[in-house]
């Protein structure tokens, strides 16, 4: 590297957070000045990077032969640790600048960050790198920083022994690498993307710290979404996404839950039905009511409940038991998508329901009782969901369901009016379905 570069590099270097801000932000204790003099910092180099964009480096080719003369690590490593990073070009280093603050298309900001370093970030990401720069400078961070930095503490060839330090180097790469995976899918092919990115993608996904596995299953779920349709490893990342379902803090939960319903049918395999179905329901039925688990299962599950068609029979026994517990949430929403949801679970099972609907008509009367202390608006929409609940129900279980509600002396009042639509059904109909029961 010229003199200019190693400037320029030192200078990228000075917009990543360094190890210590981000323990301090991991234990909520932020030194206010600290965080004020980085955010400076940060800008200042990003502006930086932004007016001397033509004398950056274009991307070498990757190679890892040692060098004398490598530049210091990009988040800085423990004193005692080998010197094992290689010498990147000035290009990648302003990639991985932009990546620590720059919006991704989810447009979130990272927790050190700021909406102003994410304006300055995303500008200068603009001004630095051509989409063909982006693509070499992403080959290189991929092949030599990001996997070196996303080994678990103690791994072999880790950084030094300190796990803090080495899980706060982990935050910022996998944030990194999830927004170079983001920006790289819109401007390349995603097999391309691949070649470099999936081994990083899956490492991130398995290590320790929640806050790298929640990048990784960012980066897992934006790459399931731009898929190719030949050659994609559906099974490799489905495989880590459902691992990740199995007591997943709520950061990862959604985007686990959303990459392995969306590659599930893509295998579609019976036995892989099984397996999604079966770690989903473990952790969201541990969780109860908690909206941040159940708001992202009610948002993904029906288009997956669909798609697994008779298969969800299988899962009735604990699905249709949290989903009526979701009927009875405070919040309007979750009721009322919760209810939808139900209606789509019978379509698909519609053969076996008749085994269920003495258990679900406590629910649905009582939901449409509760539904008077929701707004008005509320109220109406949750009351014809559940109609359309106990209609299907009527449909799918006959003479079974009809003696459940027609015995039941137990009706609040406000589900009176239940119990007279349930009346006023003719008492055989087709029930017509789009669902091919095998």
């Amino acid at each position: 590297m010229t003199r200019g570069d190693v400037d320029l590099a030192d200078v990228a270097r000075a917009a990543v957070p360094t190890p210590e801000l981000i323990r301090a932000l991991v234990r909520d204790e932020v030194d206010a000045d600290a965080r004020s003099t980085f955010t400076e910092s940060a800008l200042t180099a990003l502006q930086t990077l932004r007016e001397r964009c033509l004398e950056l480096e274009p991307p070498s080719v990757i190679s890892n032969n040692p060098s004398s003369s490598r530049p210091r690590a990009l988040v800085e490593p423990v004193e005692d640790a080998p010197a094992r990073v290689l010498e990147l070009s000035s290009t990648a280093l302003a990639l991985a600048a932009c990546a620590s603050h720059g919006r991704t298309s989810s447009r979130d900001v990272p927790g050190w960050s700021s909406e102003a370093l994410a304006d300055a970030a995303d500008a200068t990401f603009e001004a630095c790198v051509s989409a063909a720069h982006a693509s070499m400078a992403f080959r290189e961070l991929a092949t030599r920083e990001f996997m070196d930095t996303l080994r678990a503490p103690g791994a072999e060839g880790g950084f030094g022994a300190d796990a803090e330090v080495a899980d706060a180097r982990a935050i910022v790469a996998s944030r990194q690498m999830r927004w170079c995976v983001d920006a790289s899918t819109q401007a390349m092919d995603v097999s391309d993307v691949l070649d470099v990115a999936l081994t990083c993608v899956l490492r991130a996904m398995d290590y320790p710290h929640s806050g790298v596995r929640a990048n990784g299953a960012r980066a897992a779920s934006v790459i399931a979404r731009r898929r190719g349709e030949e050659g994609f490893p559906a099974e490799v990342l489905l495989d880590a996404s459902r691992s990740l379902l199995v007591g997943a803090v709520e950061d990862v939960w959604p985007h686990a839950l959303e990459t392995a319903c969306m590659l599930t049918p893509i295998v579609e395999n019976d036995e892989d039905f099984r397996k999604t179905f079966d770690k989903a329901l473990d952790t969201a039925c541990l969780r109860g009511l908690d909206v941040a688990y159940a708001r992202p299962l009610l948002d993904i599950f029906p288009d997956f409940t669909r798609s697994a068609g008779v298969r969800v029979v299988a899962h009735l026994s604990r699905l249709l038991p949290l989903l009526c517990s979701y009927l009875h949430a405070v919040k309007d929403d979750i009721a009322i998508d919760a209810a939808k949801l139900i209606a789509i679970v019978i379509e698909n099972s519609w053969p076996r329901m008749h085994a269920h609907c003495a258990s679900m008509w406590p629910h649905a009367k009582r939901a449409y009782a509760e539904a008077d202390g929701r707004s008005a608006k509320r109220c109406d929409e949750l009351r014809l969901v559940i109609r359309g609940i106990v209609e299907l129900l009527q449909l799918a279980a006959g003479k079974e369901f009809t003696r459940v509600w027609s015995a039941d002396l137990d009706v609040p009042e406000h589900a009176r009016e239940l119990v007279a639509f349930l009346e006023s059904l003719p008492e055989e109909r087709e029930f017509k379905t789009s669902i091919v029961v095998a």
